[in-house]
């Protein structure tokens, strides 16, 4: 009796170490922490501090397209919206500015397969709009950025997968407040989510 109860564990064992996620459309949802580089300094805002919040600051939605070239290779397309940082300027008479950053994220992925876990990269261009808040907040406006990833999924099964993902958007050096959307600060993004892969 024992004895088939080990063979039984090995089994599942065995079967599980080959799990792998399956070529199809996927959808993911992802939370995290991200900082905003390259924001105006307190002394050019003439405020008198700056707050990057070190809390839960980042989400990020998904929908992407996976296809395996053979058993260890897949490449497909990702495109995700997200919303990044959470910065605040605080002034003498009380007043703030809060800076977040919102992206619509269009990125090649390509996946390596090994037994359970899947390594991928991400690369691809993004819109990405500062979106500023309260005292000396601009005009909105929208530029394009390039973006760079890279992260691990653990399947649980062909369809189901925790993912973490570490990403960088590069951007530039804001020198005003007053010049957010012209110009965009880099997002550095620490990403942990779920994935969710349909059948093919």
């Amino acid at each position: 009796m024992q004895k088939k109860y080990i063979v039984l564990g090995l089994s599942t064992v065995l079967l599980c170490g080959s799990i792998h996620a399956q070529n199809g459309i996927y959808v993911t949802a992802d939370g995290g922490f991200a900082n905003q580089s390259g924001l105006p300094d307190v002394q050019t805002s003439g405020a008198l501090s700056l707050d990057n919040s070190r809390s839960l600051n980042a989400m990020r939605f998904g929908v992407g397209y996976n296809h395996d070239l053979n058993q260890l290779f897949g490449i497909g397309l990702d495109i995700g919206t997200g919303r990044y940082g959470d910065a605040t300027y605080r002034y003498a008479d009380r007043a703030t500015t809060k800076v977040y950053s919102s992206t619509l994220e269009f990125l090649m992925t390509s996946t390596l397969h090994l037994q359970q876990t899947d390594l991928f990269a991400k690369a691809g261009g993004l819109r990405l709009t500062p979106k500023v808040s309260g005292m000396n907040a601009p005009e909105e406006d929208t530029q394009i950025r390039l973006e760079a990833a890279l992260g691990a999924a653990y399947n649980f099964t062909p369809h189901f997968a925790a993912t973490l993902t570490y990403a960088h958007v590069f951007g530039s050096q804001v020198e005003t407040i007053a010049h957010l959307g012209a110009q965009t600060p880099s997002l550095n993004e620490a990403l942990v989510g779920l994935r969710y892969t349909f059948a093919s």
